[in-house]
């Protein structure tokens, strides 16, 4: 056999591992792509889907206040202080009806009618009844006699005990009045009972009733959205801007027809006034609360050192 042709088929006989195709990748596996997702698709997939962050929810819940027995002897352990040292200003004119707020309050009501209504309207107008004192003031007497009885509601509806039996009696009669007439249209309706017994006492003309009861059922209104300061502001704010808030005015209970419940209001009155007469006692000026004792500092350490309403102040080196 020549040399050639043995070399050659010694050649393919050998089998050369860096000399056979290269075979082809095996393809990953489906699993692959979902379990290990590569870095183009994941940008891509988080703007497709955006993981919004869970905010924990805010659950608002109303309180609801019920009347306990503490609550009410409460206030009537505020109201004994009241009246022996005057300690609980504040807190007692925010649940009862002072003499200020009997007066700017009725004040308030007479200033909105008369606002409402218009200037005229007090003019056109008769009194039914001549009762009230004169007194030397810039206000119309047709509004002075409508401020004594918004007045005197006050003291009717917010000040005698509801378990006075001359009240008891005399609410039973005056809802028995309203079955009739102009009062049949006011009784069931909100500002009826202001309106019939202030506006339609000192007038003749019930005309204009039916307004009026809408103006008082909006400053009622307007009373239960505000708090006890606010509605105080708002009371002298619109006496002010009526020109009711003279100081000239001193108002009076009118009523004259139940001598008993009169004397009542006249005394509910006096005890309101001598709530107001009582100095009033700045915390700031007790002895107790003045710090007098330089313990707290080492000797030579204070230059000087004053006292003052509020306290005490030391001026360090």
């Amino acid at each position: 056999m020549p040399l050639f042709t043995k070399l050659h088929s010694i050649r393919s006989s050998v089998h050369i591992p860096f000399a056979s195709k290269q075979s082809a990748p095996t393809p990953p596996s489906p699993r692959s792509y979902t379990d290990q997702p590569s870095p183009q698709s994941r940008p891509s997939s988080l703007a497709r889907h955006p993981q919004q962050p869970q905010q924990p929810s805010l659950q608002r819940q109303r309180t609801i206040s019920t009347p306990t027995a503490s609550f009410a002897e409460t206030l009537k352990v505020m109201s004994k202080q009241v009246q022996q040292q005057n300690q609980f200003d504040d807190a007692f004119a925010s649940f009862f009806f002072t003499e200020k707020r009997c007066r700017n309050r009725a004040i308030f009501m007479a200033a909105r009618l008369a606002q409402s209504l218009g200037p005229d309207f007090a003019q056109l107008h008769q009194p039914t009844s001549t009762t009230t004192t004169t007194t030397t003031t810039t206000i119309h007497s047709f509004w002075k006699r409508v401020m004594d009885r918004f007045y005197t509601l006050n003291y009717l509806l917010y000040v005698v005990p509801s378990t006075e039996v001359s009240r008891k009696r005399y609410l039973a009669a005056l809802g028995q009045r309203m079955t009739d007439g102009i009062g049949a249209r006011l009784k069931d309706r909100r500002g009826g009972l202001e309106t019939y017994f202030a506006l339609c006492y000192a007038t003749t003309h019930d005309d204009k009733a039916e307004d009026a009861r809408r103006i008082l059922e909006h400053c009622l209104d307007s009373e239960d959205k505000l708090g006890h300061s606010e509605r105080d502001a708002m009371y002298i704010f619109h006496g002010l801007r009526a020109g009711f808030l003279d100081g000239h005015y001193e108002p009076e209970v009118v009523l004259d027809d139940d001598d008993a419940l009169l004397a009542t209001l006249r005394h509910a009155v006096l005890d309101n006034k001598r709530l107001m007469e009582q100095s009033y006692v700045n915390p700031f000026e007790d002895d107790a609360c003045i710090v007098d004792s330089d313990d707290d500092y080492p000797d030579g350490e204070l230059v000087k050192s004053r006292h003052s309403d509020s306290g005490f102040y030391e001026e360090v080196v």
